[in-house]
Order: C-alpha cells, then structure tokens, then sequence
C-alpha cells in the first residue's frame, strides 16, 4: 500500500486499484482542490485508515461534495464538503456522526420489498418506511 508521511495539496487524488491500501498520517490534513476519486470493486476494498488509530487524517475535498465506491474507511474526517461513500464499510472512528462536512456511508440492497407478510410488492421506484405496527410502507 501507500503510506503518506506528510500532507500535502493536489490538484486530484485518484485510487483505482482494488485491494489497496492508503494509509494517512494521524492528525494531519490532505487537501484535494479537484476531484477525489477513489473507487475500489465489490470484495476487493480500497483501503483508508490513519497510522495511529484512533487519531483521525482529515481529506480537505474543497472541489465540492464527492463520491466515493468501495472503500474501507477508519479513522478519517471530511472538511470543506461531504464525501458519500457507496457500497463502503465504515471501519469505525469517522466523523459520519458529526455535523456536515462528513463522511455518508451507504449499501446498496437489491431484492424485492413488500408491504407486510410477503404477499404485497411495494413496488420501484419508492421509499421503504416502516410503520408503527412494524410493517414496511411507500414514504415516497
């Protein structure tokens, strides 16, 4: 993997190579004035994590909010804009809980959604709820 000692400033930051690692030292930041681009595949992660857990790096994407995929993420704060992170696992010690900018992590789910006991398909294109008694219904 590679290990980044210092921050720096870059114009972009691009990682396509699945099952790698990048590791940021802990309390520094790195700011990315353009693109942040950083897309790992489905069981092969790219992974992001400070080297003294549980100090935070923090990614300064002043470029605006961006969107990552497939990513394995600990230890890390977002600045200046939000970073959404799709199909990531949140490998704890993020600021996801804190006040934007910050890190959105996501999954995605495919199947079928029904409305109560599996008889009544919600339908595409809506928002799953649930309801007071429990069962899923349209939010949409």
């Amino acid at each position: 993997g590679v290990v980044f000692a210092d921050a720096f400033s870059t114009a972009n930051l691009t990682n396509t190579t699945a099952n790698s690692s990048m590791t940021f030292n802990a309390g520094d930041t790195y700011n990315v004035t353009g693109t942040l681009t950083l897309t790992g595949t489905s069981g092969n992660l790219i992974t992001l994590n400070s080297d003294s857990p549980p100090t935070q790096f923090t990614l300064t994407v002043s470029g605006g909010a961006q969107t990552e995929s497939f990513l394995n993420v600990s230890n890390s704060a977002a600045s200046s804009n939000d970073i959404t992170c799709n199909d990531c696992t949140n490998g704890g010690g993020n600021d996801d809980g804190a006040s934007s900018p910050f890190w959105i992590f996501t999954k995605s789910v495919s199947g079928t959604v029904y409305t109560d006991e599996g008889s009544t398909n919600i339908g595409s294109g809506k928002m799953p709820g649930r309801r007071a008694d429990g069962w899923l219904r349209d939010c949409s």
